[in-house]
C-alpha cells in the first residue's frame, strides 16, 4: 500500500498515512479537526536494465546496439529541435 501525504491549511501540518491505492478516505486533522488535503509526494523505485525500457524490449540484450540506438535517436531529436529553432528565429 502506498504512503499518502496530507496537508492541513488551517494549522499548517503535514501527516503521512498508509492507505490502499485510490482510497477516497477523508483524513481529519488531529490538531484542529478539519479535513486535510492530499498533496503530491515523492516516490522511490528501482528499475533494472537500461534507462530506456522501450529499447530493452526492441533491441535486446546487446548494450552496444542499445547505445547506438540511443545516440541515433538523440541525433534525430537534436536535428528536429535545431530546425524548429531556426524556423522560429526566421519567422
Amino acid at each position: 500500500m502506498p504512503i499518502y501525504e496530507f496537508y492541513c491549511g488551517n494549522c499548517n501540518t503535514i501527516i503521512e498515512e498508509i492507505l490502499p491505492v485510490g482510497s477516497k478516505k477523508k483524513i481529519k486533522c488531529k490538531e484542529c479537526g478539519k479535513f486535510r488535503k492530499i498533496i503530491m509526494s515523492s516516490f522511490l523505485g528501482i528499475v533494472k536494465g537500461s534507462e530506456n525500457r522501450s529499447l530493452d524490449c526492441t533491441v535486446g540484450e546487446s548494450s552496444e546496439i542499445r547505445w547506438k540506438q540511443i545516440h541515433k535517436r538523440k541525433e534525430i531529436r537534436d536535428k528536429v529541435r535545431k530546425t524548429i529553432k531556426e524556423k522560429k528565429d526566421a519567422g
